[in-house]
């Protein structure tokens, strides 16, 4: 399982806000103005039960282990968190994407299914197979 950094999280999200131009390194003040909205919208993941980084990284931003297939999720999700806070007006594709992200992320982090059946052995009368069918778990 490969894991992106904090810093990478914030400039893909810079990315899906259009702030920065491809092949351009974003300034410092930029991400450090994405930086602040980072941590709220992590708490809110967690707290909605969306989603848990088990390791967002450093205000700063420094570090952090996000998994791969959470991080384009994760970042659409913070773009549209951090839309205000860059002055951009309310925009029906980054809520839209907002929407679909929070979706994966919930799928992503559901608990496996627990609900299996347990075999019956086929010299059982029909009848009395459905007596047999206890769940485990």
């Amino acid at each position: 399982m490969t894991t992106k950094t904090r810093l990478e999280l914030i400039i893909e999200a810079l990315d899906q806000l259009n702030i920065i131009v491809p092949g351009q390194a974003p300034s410092s003040t930029i991400i450090n103005k994405m930086d602040e909205v980072f941590d709220p919208v992590g708490e809110m993941w967690d707290g909605l039960g969306i989603y848990y980084v088990d390791d967002p990284g450093e205000v700063g931003p420094t570090d952090g282990a996000i998994e791969s297939s959470a991080f384009l999720a994760l970042g659409a999700y913070l773009a549209n968190a951090a839309a205000s806070k860059f002055n951009l007006p309310a925009d029906v594709k980054l809520k839209a994407l907002a929407v679909e992200a929070e979706q994966t992320l919930r799928t992503l982090s559901r608990p496996a299914s627990t609900r299996k059946f347990l075999q019956t052995d086929a010299g059982i009368p029909t009848a009395r197979r459905s007596r047999f069918n206890y769940t485990t778990g």
